[in-house]
């Protein structure tokens, strides 16, 4: 497949990441390959509805793929704005930790050669649904990558919560959250939160309580097929939902999170597909 328009996502005010830009839009320019550069732009919030400052247009544009340079950051951003339209991504790491972002700067010719003469591997990725009920309405965020986090406030004060999978009471305690995770994001908060860590393609949802306060409540697999429902069961004080760490609703007493397996779902270029365990060893300095 000869590469001929592609979408670059890139913060390019941090000083790695314009240099990993310029080395791309380099090897990209010297293929004759036309590209097009977008900054993120950050989701807000405004009377309990998203909005965000981002020209929809670029989304209708017939990109081939989508190229992120950065820190996972930028990857969940540019994976819930245009991932879901079915363009595939593939990350470049000019950021720290890096589990989303597996190729170096360096690489960024081998990559191009590899997505054109068809050797890199295209993988699927599953997103989850999540929605909120309060006062018999129904408010809808978007699909996320990573996790769902129910996280207490300003104030230091726990958070009473109910768990429901598949309409059956699972876990009813107050702890400072919750999290709720893909495999993709087991290595994220989840992983600080001492949740497992899940293998990428693993069809699973991880239930992660935060500092319960009971030692009796631990970290929870479920199916991925599995609906699963939180309930707020009293004053939560100022908590707020927060979707892949830059999308936020906040919480009331009553509120109710609904969360399930997609219908979209993400396409990735895979360079080192067949090298989690050793990326877990590098990224989490497992080697002796």
């Amino acid at each position: 497949m000869k590469l001929k328009k592609i979408l670059i996502v890139a913060q390019s005010s941090r000083p790695q990441v314009a240099e990993a830009l310029t080395t791309l839009t380099h090897e990209l320019s010297r293929r004759e390959i036309e590209f097009c550069v977008v900054e993120p732009a950050w989701y807000k919030l405004k009377n309990a509805e998203v909005i965000s400052d981002f020209d929809i247009h670029y989304r209708h544009e017939d990109y081939q793929a989508i190229f992120v340079i950065g820190g996972d950051g930028t990857f969940l951003y540019a994976a819930r704005t245009f991932g879901i339209f079915g363009i595939p991504l593939v990350g470049i790491n000019a950021g720290k930790l890096g589990f989303l972002m597996s190729v170096s700067p360096q690489e960024c010719g081998s990559l191009i050669d590899g997505i054109e003469n068809e050797s890199i591997p295209l993988c699927e990725r599953f997103l989850l649904d999540v929605c909120i009920t309060r006062d018999n309405r129904t408010h809808r965020l978007a699909p996320f990558l990573n996790d769902a986090v129910i996280a207490r406030g300003t104030l230091s004060r726990m958070i009473p919560i109910e768990v429901f999978i598949e309409n059956e009471l699972f876990s009813h305690y107050s702890a400072d959250g919750l999290i709720i995770s893909t495999p993709t994001g087991s290595t994220a908060y989840n992983l600080s939160a001492g949740g497992p860590i899940l293998s990428p393609t693993l069809p699973a949802i991880v239930i992660t309580p935060i500092c319960a306060h009971t030692l009796a409540v631990r970290p929870f697999v479920t199916d991925a097929h599995h609906h699963i429902k939180v309930r707020i069961n009293g004053d939560p004080q100022e908590s707020a939902l927060t979707i892949d760490g830059q999308e936020n609703f906040h919480l009331q007493e009553g509120d109710e999170i609904h969360v399930q397996l997609s219908e979209k779902k993400l396409t990735v270029y895979e360079p080192h597909k067949h090298q989690f365990y050793q990326l877990l060893r590098k990224k989490l300095r497992w080697q002796v």
